[in-house]
């Protein structure tokens, strides 16, 4: 699951299925419907979702932390949430000529250790 569809470029070039998006445009948070339907797709039996990633600009207390909160009270325990930048938060002081080959490590890293 991925906060929104930001990820498409990065899940077709490391073979990822993006089962969804939290957010359909920015700053919306999914409603009631949305909060359902990404529940089912999150719980199916034949392939769960296992990563819901959130991103380091928005607030993770808001639909990723819902959203697993949710899936946490119907028994499913294996969805865990992680931080994906999707390299849009670079402060121009920050900006090396490594800073995006790192963020992108950071990233792998962090999806890898969330799929064992």
């Amino acid at each position: 699951m991925s906060f929104h569809d930001s990820m498409a470029y990065f899940s077709k070039a490391y073979n990822l299925e993006v089962k969804g998006v939290l957010t359909k445009k920015a700053g919306q948070e999914p409603d009631a419907k949305e909060m359902k339907e990404l529940i089912a797709i999150c719980t199916n039996k034949d392939a769960p979702v296992r990563v819901i990633a959130t991103e380091p600009q928005y607030s993770t207390s808001n639909s990723g932390q819902s959203l697993q909160k949710e899936l946490i009270a119907k028994g499913v325990t294996s969805a865990e949430l992680v931080e994906f930048d999707p390299l849009e938060t670079v402060r121009p002081e920050d900006l090396t000529l490594d800073w995006y080959e790192k963020k992108m490590r950071e990233n792998l890293d962090a999806l890898a250790k969330a799929m064992k």
